[in-house]
């Protein structure tokens, strides 16, 4: 693995500084002793860090009150869909979290970047049909299923903080083992059709991103929409709207028809392999 001068690694892997780690103490004590126990669980994964850092744009006492919020909902989010025992390896909750994900084929593990992070792809065509499915699929079941894929991110990128070679984290860093937080999602959506997008799998995919987004913010290195429509400005008023500001920062869009030596090379200035 490589490191940078880069604001983006410094935000992901500096431990906290003096003033976030006062922001910490005064939402500590704003939280419940089962709350806390839930968020430094080992498998939370540095959850206190990444919601201070997520809200750091916010205004101070507006800044505490969504910190504390998203770590409630953390928590009750982990207590829900039995965290804990899966990462105990209870068998019942590991079986159904297997049956859960057979239903997310379209989303692919597709190895590290340069600096850690796995890169994820999603067929976003696969994803709409998914959403669409009414009858057979229920909200509940939806959002479970991504509970679990971010679930497994997580341990993805626990396993590359433990197990991947880091060269020289260098002064810029004041954390001897950077933790790796964040991952690298590319969205195809060359299949993705836009008659698809009714206002009922607009609902139900709005339901899930949004409560994602609250329970795992700052869990994204760099979003890629690949094999973008000319449609695209349509379907991004309408999720752009739904997303923190910080997160629409990190998306970027690569049009269909784009050189694809081009992207390559944009890909790689980005951290993506060469191989």
């Amino acid at each position: 693995l490589e490191t940078r001068d880069d604001e983006r690694l410094k935000d992901e892997w500096n431990e906290l500084n003096d003033d976030e780690r006062q922001v910490a103490l005064e939402c500590e004590a704003l939280l419940s002793e089962s709350v806390r126990q839930c968020v430094f669980q080992e498998d939370a994964w540095y959850a206190m860090r990444r919601v201070i850092r997520s809200y750091k744009t916010s205004p101070p006492k507006r800044r505490i009150k969504e910190v504390v919020l998203s770590l409630e909902e953390l928590a009750e989010f982990r207590l829900l869909h039995k965290f804990a025992e899966l990462s105990q390896n209870d068998v019942q909750v590991r079986d159904l979290c297997f049956q859960l994900l057979n239903t997310w084929r379209a989303i692919q593990f597709n190895g590290y970047d340069i600096y850690g992070h796995p890169i994820i792809y999603e067929d976003a065509g696969a994803t709409v049909n998914i959403f669409a499915d009414i009858e057979n699929v229920a909200l509940e079941t939806l959002l479970a299923g991504r509970a679990y894929a971010t679930q497994l991110l997580q341990a993805l990128k626990v396993h590359a903080t433990n197990t991947l070679p880091l060269r020289g984290a260098g002064p810029a860093y004041n954390t001897i083992v950077p933790p790796i937080l964040k991952h690298v999602y590319i969205v195809d959506l060359k299949a993705l059709r836009l008659t698809d997008l009714t206002a009922q799998v607009r609902k139900r995919f709005r339901f899930v991103l949004t409560t994602l987004e609250t329970v795992y913010p700052e869990v994204v290195f760099r979003t890629y929409l690949i094999n973008a429509p000319n449609s695209l400005t349509f379907l991004w008023l309408i999720v752009s709207s739904w997303l923190h500001p910080t997160t629409r920062a990190k998306i970027r869009v690569l049009p269909a028809g784009r050189d694809p030596e081009r992207i390559r090379d944009h890909l790689i200035a980005d951290g993506f392999p060469r191989d």
